[in-house]
């Protein structure tokens, strides 16, 4: 006897949109991805085996540039906080909670 095997994963595309910061471009996108993954483990309903960007668009990128005064005697510091939104089209497959 042969027993017929069901395949217990599932596999679907996700769009995610994510709003993230940094010191630069870099670190803005690495916060991205981090928050990427928090979120769709949080968003879906399963355990995620593999999760894998087929995408990713941009949808907006700040650059500002801040200026900080600690005290009189200390030279001003210079910031430029970089944000972006992006939206990043994930292909992942999980095992369903029943």
């Amino acid at each position: 006897m042969q027993e017929e095997r069901v395949s217990a994963l599932t596999v679907c595309e996700r769009e995610f949109i994510i709003e993230a910061g940094g010191k630069d471009r870099t670190e803005a996108f690495a916060q991205a991805f981090s928050a990427l993954k928090a979120r769709a483990y949080k968003e879906v309903d399963g355990l995620i085996v593999e999760m894998q960007p087929q995408d990713v668009f941009i949808l907006s990128e700040e650059e500002r540039s801040k200026t900080q005064q600690l005290a009189d005697y200390f030279k001003p510091r210079e910031f430029k906080p970089y944000n972006i939104k992006v939206s990043i089209i994930v292909r992942l497959k999980y095992i369903p909670n029943k």
